[in-house]
This record gives C-alpha cells, structure tokens and sequence, in this order.
C-alpha cells in the first residue's frame, strides 16, 4: 500500500521525512492537497481513511469501523476533501490549528495526522460438498462407460486381445478339400442302382 499527498496548486507530491518512526511532510500555508492511496497487491482492499482525525467519507471522529474506500487490485483513488455529498467535498487545505475543521467542531487532537487503515477482502471458501458431488457423478459416468467384462477386466496398459471368429478358427486346408463318401456308401448306392428294372 502506497499513500501520497500532493500539492494541488504544484501538481507535485509532497516529500516525506521519517523521525522518530513517524512520517513527516511540510505543506504551503493555503495550498489544497490531496491524498492519493494506491494499492500494490493482487487483491481487493478497504481503506478507512481520515484526516485531522476525521473520517473522509462519514466526516465522523475516526475509527477503524467506519466507512471507507474499496480498491481493486492495482487501483487507486485520490481523495481531495471531506465529502459532504455524492458531488460536493469539502477540500484540504494547509492553515493553522485554529482555523483547521477538526478544531473547529471541538476536535483538535489529531490535527495534522493524515490516518489509513488497510483490510484485505476475505478469500471465497472452497464449497467441498459441490466439489464432491462433481466427483461422484463423474466417477458413476465413467463405471456407466466401462460397463461389461470384456473392458473391465482388460489389464491397463495393455491393447485388448483380438476377438476370433469360427471363420478364423477354421483350418484352411479342410475348408477347401472336397468332401468324399465313404466306400461302403458308393457300393450301396451302386448296387441299389442296378436293381431297379
């Protein structure tokens, strides 16, 4: 998360100081600013966002529940006052302490402070009991289509033995040999031929 204010009259962002493990910037006495919030991960985020202790958006004190911006993955958003309607803002300007809004409405602890609070979208639970029932249907298709002992009982690997036929198992030398009676048989025919008149 990357959190920028600029001067809006410059067009130029404001160099931070760090001391003491806080972030310092200097702003010009009645420049308006704004504060830019961009988002470096892969995933949507809340900013709650305040300013002299003040929420942006609800313009109530602020606090880590209240309303704020939700950012797409890699999005950004430039907040350049207290809303006070869908079209109307109130804009950020640099003054003294007694002329600050926070001051003003009986607020001025946090003025000067510029506060983010970031929240992460809670990842979509896996549904398990729709991904099981998909395994079961595919798992009765697949018996369905290996149904029968010829396929079921085929070793896996291996191709699948060729069927014969009678044709096939048929020698070919008695198939194609004439077929002669016995000589018994002739002699009967024979001689039962020579006693009709």
């Amino acid at each position: 998360m990357q959190v920028d204010v600029y001067d809006r009259a410059s067009g130029t962002a404001l160099p931070v100081y760090a001391k003491d493990g806080r972030s310092y910037i200097v702003g010009t006495p009645g420049h308006e600013y704004a504060v830019r919030i961009r988002n470096c991960t892969n995933r949507r985020v809340l900013v709650v966002t305040s300013v002299d202790g003040v929420n942006v958006i609800s313009g109530d004190t602020a606090a880590p529940s209240q309303s704020g911006y939700v950012l797409d993955p890699w999005g950004s958003v430039e907040i350049t006052g207290w809303r006070k309607s869908m079209d109307r803002t109130a804009a950020f300007y640099f003054t003294d302490l007694g002329d600050s809004y926070a001051a003003r409405t009986g607020r001025p602890q946090n003025v000067g402070v510029v506060g983010v609070a970031v929240f992460q979208e809670k990842s979509q639970p896996i549904a398990w009991r729709d991904l099981g029932r998909r395994l079961a249907r595919k798992q009765r298709r697949s018996h369905i289509r290996n149904r029968g002992p010829f396929r079921r009982c085929r070793p896996r690997g291996r191709k699948a033995p060729r069927r014969t036929t009678w044709a096939r198992r048929s020698r070919p030398h008695l198939a194609s040999a004439p077929i002669v009676p016995p000589a018994s048989t002739t002699r009967r025919i024979r001689s039962s031929l020579r006693r009709r008149p």
